[in-house]
């Protein structure tokens, strides 16, 4: 639950963690906790903290991503800006269906599957 992951940051942030690890904190969150969950992960790392966090959602890695690390069935696969990394070839290759990564007027990178094409 969102109080949950807040209760967790708060106990690192009172132990000046130097860093946080998060294991998909936005999992089994609807798409507004989703981007309050990820409002305060970018707020914090524009703030000097270090954050480390796995997701499956390649759009959370284009909203608060500086560095990502594209894993495939734990092998590396490439690492980078997301813009570097974060290509629809590889994503399609790791996912296994097509994509389309755009970049919107206000400047933010998505990326769409493309259902008319899968696996």
């Amino acid at each position: 639950s969102i109080t949950e992951v807040r209760r967790r940051v708060a106990r690192a942030l009172a132990q000046e963690a130097p860093a946080i690890v998060m294991d998909e904190p936005t999992a089994s969150l609807d798409f507004g906790n989703q981007v309050v969950v990820l409002s305060e992960v970018k707020r914090l790392a524009a703030q000097g903290l270090t954050i480390v966090l796995s997701t499956h959602d390649p759009d959370h890695a284009f909203s608060v991503g500086d560095r990502v690390a594209l894993l495939d069935g734990g092998r590396l696969v490439a690492q980078g800006t997301p813009g570097e990394v974060l290509t629809p070839e590889r994503l399609r290759t790791v996912y296994g269906v097509s994509v389309v990564v755009e970049q919107l007027s206000k400047g933010q990178t998505v990326c769409a599957p493309d259902y008319g094409i899968a696996r």
